[in-house]
Formats: structure tokens, sequence, C-alpha cells
């Protein structure tokens, strides 16, 4: 890759402010994308070096290590480590700019069976990251806290209740709390803080968790008139919400918010509509770097037919 890289770009790292860094990195992907593939890919070699935020030395090391053209070793099980606390949401990024690709590039209604399959994929998928995030959030806390935490907090966030069984025994067996309290209790015991019912956030996690549950419980036996599985908006007004509520539990924490990983994750999973993280073509490795997927790419898997019959809609004439 370092063929693609633009020897402008050699002081980038000179800018120790990762926030400001990182924004000009977002800049450069739109502008020049070779140089941003080294620049990014720079970036998390840094971070999985010592899992610490990286010094401008370490980073300019790296650069210039690249530009000579030697090469890097990186054990999978690093990469897996950094993409394992918000994978289901980067694949959740994935399905959204599927629909989002789609949708801009071609008439929903001439691609039906795709559009539907994009969209409740992207609905199902979106909500399922929140809620696993948010109970992976809980099983890390009870863990770290387990010293702080009393009874009734650790049993919570385990989901679980204390019963009497047959023989007049104490018990703990899981109880399903219904997952929006859920949600508020974890958010709030994680953050010290609570998520306001009246924000536009919660809204839209309402609206998405009530158009999930319509599709996987509901669509087809009864109307609902509060809902259409053409309608975008839930799932992209719903997508940002989710993003900024794990924004704000990577970030006010104290468990997560003292280490750089999370910062990173922050910014690059929650604050960017872009996977960060794909598969790549050349074998069992993966490919580090923001990017998109080109419209006909989607049409050719999921449409690789031509029609067998075309449709003529008449007007009913005015009698």
């Amino acid at each position: 890759m370092v063929e693609d890289f633009d020897i402008k770009y050699k002081d980038f790292f000179n800018e120790s402010d990762h926030l400001k860094r990182w924004k000009s990195l977002l800049k450069i992907y739109k502008q020049d994308y070779g140089s941003f593939r080294i620049l990014f890919m720079i970036e998390v070699l840094a971070l999985l070096d010592k899992w610490q935020e990286p010094s401008v030395e370490d980073l300019n090391k790296i650069l210039s290590h690249t530009i000579n053209g030697r090469r890097f070793g990186i054990k999978i099980g690093q990469i897996v480590d950094l993409f394992q606390s918000v994978w289901p949401l980067e694949i959740a990024k994935y399905d959204l700019l599927l629909v989002n690709t789609l949708s801009k590039n071609y008439l929903p209604k001439n691609y039906f069976f795709t559009y539907i399959k994009l969209f409740s994929t992207a609905l199902v998928q979106i909500w399922w990251a929140f809620e696993t995030l948010m109970n992976d959030f809980a099983s890390i806390i009870l863990e770290q806290r387990k010293e702080s935490l009393d009874r009734i907090e650790s049993l919570l966030l385990a989901d679980k209740n204390i019963i009497l069984n047959k023989k007049g025994q104490m018990e703990e067996r899981i109880t399903y709390q219904p997952i929006d309290a859920r949600i508020q209790f974890i958010y709030s015991l994680l953050t010290n803080e609570s998520i306001d019912r009246s924000s536009n956030e919660w809204r839209n996690l309402m609206n998405l968790k009530n158009a999930r549950d319509v599709y996987i419980h509901r669509i087809g036996k009864e109307k609902k008139k509060d809902f259409s599985i053409l309608d975008k908006s839930v799932i992209l007004d719903g997508f940002k919400s989710v993003q900024k509520i794990i924004s704000q539990v990577f970030e006010k924490t104290p468990e997560f918010s003292d280490k750089f990983v999370y910062k990173f994750l922050s910014f690059w999973s929650c604050k960017n509509d872009l996977p960060f993280m794909w598969d790549g073509k050349d074998g069992d490795t993966f490919y580090l770097g923001l990017s998109t997927v080109e419209p006909e790419a989607i049409i050719n898997l999921f449409a690789p037919m031509p029609s067998s019959f075309s449709l003529i809609i008449e007007e009913e004439e005015d009698v």
C-alpha cells in the first residue's frame, strides 16, 4: 500500500491531539483514499502495540517504517480484541449502508424484495446491536465493580431475582426484565446519569424497538398504522440514537473513559456511519479502514436475473 501514500502527509502525526488528528483523517478519506488507508492503519497499529494512547514518536516511527517499504505483522487476536466490544454495531452499520446505498440509487419499488430484505435486516440488527452491547456493558461492570455493588444491583445487572424453590430454599433465577427498563437501569448505573425519557434519543429508540417488535412478532398478522416497512427514518434515526447512547456509555463510565481504546471506539464506531472493519479479499485477513459499497454490487447480489415479465399499471378512468 506504500505506493498509494502521498508524501505531503509525512508530518501528519506531529499533531498530538488524537481528536484533531482523527477529524483530519476523515477529510483525507474523502480526498485521498490511498493515504487514508496508510494513516488509519498506523493509528490502529500504534494502539495495538501498547493498548494505550500512542505518542507522536511512536506514530512517526511506524510511518517511517512503512514509507521505507517494511512490513508489519500483527496477531489476529489483537484485531479481534479491538473490535469485539462493538462488532454488533459495526455489522449494523454495514446493513444500514446497504439500505442507504440502494434507496439513494434505485427506486425501492423497482427492487421491492431486495429493499424489504435489506430494511428488515438492518432493523433487527440495529436493535440487536444496542441490546447486546448494553448487556455486554452490564456484564463488564458486574465483574469490575463486584466489590462495590450491593446484592440488589448485582442481581439486576445479571437480570436475576431471588425466589424460593420447592424446598423453601433461596435460589437465583433469570427474570428477563422489560428491556426498556433494563437499558435505563444499566445506563444509570454505569454513567451515574439518567436517560431523558422525553428526549428525541429515547423516542427514536422506542420507535426502533416497536418497529422491530412489529416485524419480528406481528407483521402480516395485524395491521399497524404507526409503522411502515418502507419508513427509512425509523432505522436512520434509531441508529443515530443507538450510536449516541453507546458513545455516552464509553465516555461517561469510569471503567471505559479512562482507557484510550474506548476513545478510539467512540469516535470510529459511534460517531462515524461507515464500518471501520471489513473482510479482506485476499486470504483470511481483515481490512481496516472506512469504505463503501457500489450500488451495482447490491443489485448483482440480490437481483441477479432479468425480470420475467413487465407490469403495466393502468390508471382507472374517471366515470
